[in-house]
């Protein structure tokens, strides 16, 4: 077996492993409306079937593993959750190296503003504040030497950020698109490595709507599909990034951030999806920011999440 597809098979293993222990609830535990909420609000571990179609370098995958911890300060009210993201691209080039993974730890404080915390409340407004680190574990030059090409293979990368947004999520059997979800958030950067410093754009406005429909809502009486799916999801999130970025002007469409996934739950699966995005926009994956993608990529998706109970 060549070196790179015992590291495919090593990462689905870890992954498949991930999902199965990380998803299983917890023991009488009645969900609320406000924790199906949070739960929508996260996103989701995800591996590519190589890098898609565009302008990212070829790639074997690119993956993230993103499970979840929630502390349950009140579970219609209050909570805490925890998540050491990290993002991986092992490039297909000879060794098929992975270099300089995405370090994204996240702590996110929920708090329910409104009076439907009730496990039967429709629509639950809630409002969240986040801190993160991305850093990419390296500590050689930001350039290379003698020179203003940025080191993308082990240049130093870090950046911290706050996130301050609010969201709403629909809960309701009358409309096919159940649940229903919202976000609109300002995200700051307020300590970078030096050399991020009027490069990065520090100021960031994001948006999300997030719709799903269960295949019981499926148009007919003996659907096909109704047996093969559980659900149909589709995704789209947007970002305006603010403050100065490199080799960007005021306008530019550069500074536009786009994402659109369409997901499918088939019934065989437990806890897996299968998708299809489509990504435009300044590139994620830490020191590679300077670069605009425009990709088409498919892959699978995996809810990774557990629980810490506080009574």
């Amino acid at each position: 077996m060549n070196n790179y597809l015992k590291r495919i098979f090593t990462f689905l293993v870890v992954f498949y492993f991930a999902s199965s222990v990380f998803s299983q609830p917890p023991v009488d535990y009645e969900e609320s409306s406000f924790m199906k909420s949070i739960k929508v609000n996260r996103e989701q571990s995800y591996i590519t079937a190589l890098g898609g179609l565009g302008n990212i370098e070829p790639l074997v995958f690119e993956g993230a593993i993103i499970p979840y911890y929630m502390i349950h300060l009140n579970r219609t009210r209050w909570g805490i959750d925890l998540s050491p993201k990290i993002v991986i691209r092992m490039y297909n080039e000879r060794s098929s190296p992975i270099r300089t993974p995405s370090y994204m730890p996240k702590v996110t404080f929920y708090y329910n503003t409104s009076n439907l915390g009730r496990a039967s409340a429709p629509a639950p407004l809630f409002a969240f504040l986040s801190w993160q680190h991305h850093s990419n574990g390296q500590s050689d030059s930001f350039y290379m030497p003698d020179s203003t090409a940025i080191n993308s293979n082990s240049g130093d990368f870090s950046t911290n950020m706050i996130e301050i947004g609010g969201s709403v999520t629909r809960h309701h059997n009358v409309s096919n698109y159940n649940p229903s979800f919202y976000k609109l958030s300002f995200e700051y950067h307020y300590k970078q490595c030096e050399q991020l410093a009027g490069k990065y754009g520090n100021f960031r406005i994001n948006s999300e709507l997030n719709s799903i429909i269960y295949s019981d809502k499926f148009p007919g009486e003996s659907n096909f599909l109704k047996r093969q799916l559980h659900s149909v999801s589709a995704q789209l999130k947007t970002q305006w990034i603010m403050g100065d970025m490199i080799n960007t002007s005021a306008c530019d469409w550069k500074r536009l951030t786009t994402s659109l996934r369409l997901s499918i739950h088939p019934v065989a699966l437990d806890e897996l999806n299968f998708f299809v995005q489509y990504y435009y926009g300044q590139d994620y994956y830490n020191i590679s920011f300077a670069k605009t993608l425009s990709v088409l990529r498919f892959g699978i998706t995996a809810d990774l999440s557990t629980k810490i109970r506080r009574n």
